[in-house]
């Protein structure tokens, strides 16, 4: 009986159970759900993805296809550990939904100088 309740007492922790988001293969209707996915993923558990070497590779372990792909061109060029979460996710987006791009204010261009153009986008 001792045992059943030091059990109970000591639930495991949620942080210990890793979870991966859908996989993405580069749909632009499905890109804002996976995005989410990942964001409540890295805040469901923090001491994990705490830095943002952590918080891209979630986001690329859960690519395929086309979009795995992309993030292995875009890699190549812009080593993982000199890229911020933010420069990495703008990239992505624009990759993603290359019109968005369009619409950078002159703030956002200055912040994304060094941005790599992968795809080009298409008027």
């Amino acid at each position: 009986a001792r045992e059943f309740i030091t059990r109970i007492a000591s639930p495991s922790a949620p942080e210990n159970v890793r979870l991966q988001p859908e996989p993405f293969s580069g749909d632009v209707e499905a890109c804002g759900g996976f995005l989410l996915q990942c964001q409540l993923i890295s805040q469901q558990a923090p001491r994990h993805y705490q830095t943002d070497h952590s918080k891209i590779t979630l986001i690329i372990n859960s690519l395929c296809s086309k979009a795995l792909q992309w993030a292995q061109a875009f890699l190549t060029a812009n080593p993982i550990n000199n890229l911020s979460y933010d420069r990495f996710l703008s990239e992505f987006r624009g990759w993603i939904n290359p019109e968005e791009m369009l619409f950078m204010s002159v703030e956002d261009l200055e912040d994304t100088s060094r941005l790599t153009v992968v795809s080009p986008i298409h008027i």
